[in-house]
Order: structure tokens, then sequence, then C-alpha cells
């Protein structure tokens, strides 16, 4: 049995519309992967590959994350970041609606796929994925991202594991994602355009990355006041 997570985008000029589905295993919470003949070289584990990938060519020759982005790729890559769209979101607890660009609507998806694809630094946010948010804003990111740290800290303290309630160790992930980001970047500019709409979706998750690395550093002040 799968969690499924539709995204039904309609331009809102041309009124075309794109549907993708996102198929979640229900207990682990990854992407059940699709059997997928020949996918393109980009897509290769050599190509661009993140400078703290563990992950290894003769085992995994191809990326999981870039696999499971290829489809979007390809359609998208000729398209402009700023296209007006209305997307419909379908997740098995509830539906969002919301008129936003193109970019934030990649920028939602592709943080789903980066982090259910099966890639060892991006697993950290795979629980996330079951409670999937499109298009959160700055606050609920950095809300969300810091619950879900402490809850699995609370797990470890639980399991007699050593448990990290300070948020030091998220500046640790973080390094390590920014450097994922970073390599994407290089990998999808290497196959769409400059003005590309994927490309600028990676360059938001990397710079969301960045601000959240320096909420964390300035202790959350940013939302220290609704707790008071």
């Amino acid at each position: 049995m799968s969690f499924e997570i539709s995204y039904k985008i309609t331009d809102s000029k041309t009124k075309e519309v794109k549907l993708y589905q996102i198929d979640l295993n229900e207990e682990s919470m990854r992407i059940e992967m699709k059997d997928i003949d020949s996918p393109p070289d980009w897509t290769k584990l050599s190509f661009h590959q993140c400078d703290n990938c563990s992950l290894k060519e003769e085992v995994s020759p191809y990326c999981p994350i870039a696999v499971n982005l290829a489809h979007l790729v390809e359609d998208f890559k000729d398209m402009i970041s700023y296209t007006q769209v209305e997307i419909e979101v379908t997740t098995p607890d509830r539906v969002y609606c919301k008129k936003t660009d193109l970019q934030s609507t990649l920028q939602s998806i592709f943080g789903v796929i980066m982090a259910a694809s099966g890639c060892p630094i991006m697993d950290y946010f795979r629980p996330m994925a079951r409670f999937h948010l499109p298009c959160q804003s700055i606050e609920e990111q950095v809300l969300r991202v810091v619950s879900f740290h402490l809850m699995r800290e609370y797990f470890k303290q639980q399991n007699q594991q050593k448990a990290d309630f300070s948020l030091d160790s998220m500046n640790e992930i973080y390094k390590q994602v920014r450097l994922v980001n970073s390599s994407f970047t290089d990998r999808i500019s290497a196959v769409t355009n400059n003005n590309d709409a994927e490309r600028n979706a990676i360059i938001s998750l990397h710079t969301l990355g960045e601000f959240l690395s320096m909420q964390i550093d300035d202790d959350l002040n940013s939302i220290e006041s609704y707790f008071a």
C-alpha cells in the first residue's frame, strides 16, 4: 500500500494542466521506485556527484534523487520561474489549493522527492514527507524542521541513545545538505536553460537551507515571541 501525494499544476494563462503523483511506501516513507528503461545520462551517480556522497557507483550507478526528478526536469526545463500557476495538492489527509509561481511549486515537489528518494544525506528529512505541507512559508519551515529534529532526538532518548536537544547537531546536518543542493544546482544547470524553473527551485532550496542555519544560530528569535 502506498501513501500518495499528487500535484495538479495548471498554467494560469494557457490553462495547460500537468499531473504528478509521488508514491511513498506507507511504512518506510520512501518513494516506490518505478523501473526506467534508460535513465538520462545526467542521472548517473558520477555526473556532478555530491562531494559528500557515500553511494558507490558499482552498487548504485544512478543518483536516486536525479532518477526521481528526471521526468519533472524534462517537462519543465524550458519554462521560466515566474510562470503563474494554480496548484491542487492532494494527500490522503487533505487537499491544498494555491495560486503561486512555478518555481515555488517545483521547490515544493523537489523537497519531497529529495527527502524520500533514499539519498543518505537527505534521508534526515524523510519523516517530513509523511506530513507534507506544500509551499510553506519561512516560519513554517523553521518550525517544522526544528520540531521534527526534536522529535527525532526524543525517540533516541526513549531508546537509550544519546540525544541532542540543543540543536547543535542541526548545523552539521545543514552543512551536508548545502553540499547536496549545490551539487544539484550544477547537475540540473548542465541539462537545462539558464533561466529555467528547476534550477531556480534548487537554488531556492539551497538559499532556504542557508536561512534555516542562520535562524538556528540566532536561537530561533524570529518565532520566539509566539511562545511567550
